[in-house]
């Protein structure tokens, strides 16, 4: 009974699977083990926290004899708090604290390092030991030699060091390891790999994966909650319970500094190894990422390891693989500072460029490889390190049969590498239901509304775009049941301005199919319709000049966009009328669709109707408007006064202050078996 069990850790090399091992110590020795920890007593070194260019020993006099220049060195060496000066046959360093006791029985057996700075001591002093009095002396302390006592040296970069060495040292002598948070783990695991404390870097090692575990656990939990929640409470309770588990994986990939050397210390791999599927689950896909600032920035500031991950994830899903390469344009084009040739060559060989949309592989990837040439490498502006042959090539061999695709490989086999996931025609993940697909709330504020009636004969305004729209639970596109997607607007916004509140973020444009689209309100003049614009544009990070070549947007892989309006019947939030974007539209000037007649205004006294000429005029005003707010220019007078007048023709519309809708982005029937089909 007066046994207890001391408990170290090791991981299994080969198999990566967690062990204990249990040493019986009896307990009034592991109790007095816990209470030498920088106590005086027994002690016989000092254990010494210093700049990490001091020398590796240093001897104090410790006998009481000297002049008063050691006697002043030694009231220093007692009161000094973060520069110490000593008598030493090296130069004085520079240490961090004040000297620690040490017990030379522990820390030899603890740590390696301690060790060998033990033997090496022992041989530059001899035995060791205290040498005898000097023959002939009659045991006063005067005619005793000085004693020196040992140092062990802690080099250290930095005092913001000392915490995580110091915790380091407490392992060796209790065994029990005091960190919460991955990097305080990953400050100690540094540490104690420094200074070969092998049970401690295991303990370090359990806890991140412990740790790795809990975002596991909480991802399941996310899950179940979600799929048993009737009212959505539980379930957005364990999203926030699992988002904030997986930012500890964020932490992980951002204190990648801290990481060992993965060849020299391969046992981390398993820690890694966990992180990997909940990075992913964090991201989730790519149009989860493009469509929202929050985890834009967050990629941004993913180290080149983390985003390798997503991109060699089948599980990182995505609508088509322009989205991909689109993410990761994004990626490289913030952090071209911080790459080299090899590393965005490595990067853009894990995007899967046979699967890119037919826009992509036949215009903008010839582009960017023009640009690649031009600008000699060096220049954000080629960020895509891919030339134009194999530009070309790849357009070449995703379009070829399978006889000419053999003939091509035997071609080319010295010229590019043909076994890099590029030319792999392995699909990832679809991230878009073919049934529910994603959708996001579109709204415009009365008061833009009012705005824009007051001082423009005809209007044009940019929606407003809510992310979130598919967490509210509707069901949008059934038989025009009551919904409360006002809820959600009002939720979102903050004042009449329609500024993003503080819980959710909204966004002016969204990406899907590897371009940008926003969502335009417009009337002409005092018609009784007003119009639902739909423009595409080309990314602004791909840095490429709008094309005045018109090509088709892809419709092989069977994604659809569908528009609806919602409808204010007593203050209640209606959906009226849903219309799908045609499976082929050809992009021109960058007007996609124009859903005429969306919106039925209640008819003015004076109707002004407008000519063709002028309508295309106006669209091409929409398009051309400064910034691209999506509003036209003033093309002189104004509606007047009368603004409050002209806003109860869109009475039907307006529900507690807003005009709203939904954008819905449906995936291909082939998500039916989880995966994508490639974009023609």
């Amino acid at each position: 009974h007066n046994i207890s069990p001391q408990i170290h850790f090791y991981r299994n090399c080969q198999y990566g699977a967690p062990r204990i091992r249990f040493a019986m110590v009896h307990n009034r020795v592991a109790a007095a083990l816990d209470s030498l920890l920088g106590r005086d007593l027994d002690s016989d070194c000092l254990i010494v926290f210093c700049l990490e260019s001091s020398p590796q020993f240093l001897t104090l006099d410790t006998s009481g004899d000297g002049s008063d220049q050691q006697q002043q060195q030694q009231q220093q060496q007692a009161t000094a708090t973060s520069t110490v000066s000593s008598t030493s046959r090296h130069c004085n360093p520079i240490l961090f604290g004040n000297p620690v006791p040490g017990h030379k029985l522990i820390l030899r057996h603890a740590s390696d390092r301690f060790r060998a700075q033990l033997d090496r001591w022992v041989d530059s002093q001899g035995d060791g030991h205290n040498p005898a009095e000097a023959p002939g002396g009659d045991g006063n302390s005067i005619n005793k030699p000085k004693k020196r006592v040992i140092e062990l040296r802690v080099p250290l970069r930095s005092a913001d060091e000392l915490p995580a060495a110091w915790a380091a040292i407490e392992f060796a002598y209790t065994g029990r390891l005091r960190t919460v948070t991955v990097r305080e783990t990953l400050e100690v695991r540094k540490q104690a790999a420094y200074l070969q404390i092998e049970d401690c870097r295991a303990a370090c090692d359990e806890q991140l994966l412990s740790l790795m575990s809990s975002c596991d656990e909480a991802v399941t939990t996310t899950a179940a909650a979600a799929a048993a929640a009737a009212t959505g409470l539980t379930a957005t309770s364990a999203v926030a319970m699992a988002t904030n588990a997986a930012n500890q994986v964020l932490v992980l990939y951002a204190c990648e500094d801290l990481w060992p050397d993965l060849e020299a210390d391969p046992n981390f791999t398993a820690v890694l190894a966990a992180a990997k599927p909940l990075l992913v689950w964090y991201f989730k896909d790519t149009l989860n990422v493009l469509n929202s600032h929050l985890l834009r920035q967050q990629l941004l500031a993913l180290s080149s390891r983390g985003l390798m991950v997503l991109l060699e994830s089948d599980d990182f899903g995505t609508d088509c693989e322009a989205s991909v390469l689109l993410l990761l344009a994004t990626w490289i084009r913030s952090n071209f500072d911080n790459t080299d040739l090899e590393l965005r060559r490595t990067l853009i060989h894990q995007v899967r460029l046979v699967l890119l949309s037919r826009p992509y592989l036949q215009f903008l990837v010839p582009q960017l490889a023009v640009e690649f040439e031009r600008n000699k490498r060096d220049s954000p502006a080629g960020w895509l390190p891919l030339s134009s042959l194999e530009a070309l090539f790849l357009g070449s061999y995703t379009h070829a049969t399978s006889a000419e695709r053999m003939a091509l490989c035997e071609a080319a086999k010295t010229l590019y590498d043909l076994r890099s996931p590029a030319y792999s025609f392995r699909p990832r993940a679809q991230c878009l239901s073919p049934v529910a697909g994603r959708s996001f709330t579109w709204y415009i504020t009365e008061r833009e509304l009012l705005t824009e009636i007051e001082t423009q004969p005809s209007l044009g305004i940019r929606a407003t775009l809510n992310p979130k729209a598919s967490d509210i639970g509707d069901d949008r596109h059934g038989s025009g049941n009551s919904v409360s997607s006002v809820s959600s607007v009002s939720s979102v916004s903050s004042g009449s301005n329609g500024s993003a509140g503080a819980a959710t973020e909204c966004i002016d444009q969204f990406t899907w199919g590897g371009f940008e689209w926003r969502l335009v309100l417009m009337r002409w003049r005092d018609s009784d319709t007003a119009d639902l614009g739909l423009f595409c544009e080309l990314p602004r990070v791909l840095g490429l000049e709008p094309s005045p070549v018109h090509f088709t947007l892809p419709d092989s892989a069977g994604c659809q966009v569908v528009l609806s309006v919602d409808h204010c019947e007593g203050g209640a939030r209606r959906l009226v009328r849903v219309r799908s974007l045609p499976k082929t539209c050809r992009i021109s000037r960058g007007v996609v669709w124009v859903w005429s007649g969306a919106l039925r205004l209640q008819k003015p006294t004076e109707t002004v109707q407008q000519s063709p000429l002028e309508r295309q005029s106006a669209t091409a005003a929409i398009h051309a408007s400064d910034g691209g707010a999506g509003r036209v220019g003033k093309r002189g007078g104004g509606g007047g006064g009368n603004g409050r007048h002209q806003l109860a023709a869109w009475a039907r519309h307006l529900c507690e202050g807003y005009v709203s809708g939904t954008v819905t982005l449906i995936g291909p029937p082939a998500w039916s078996n989880g995966f994508l089909l490639p974009c023609q």
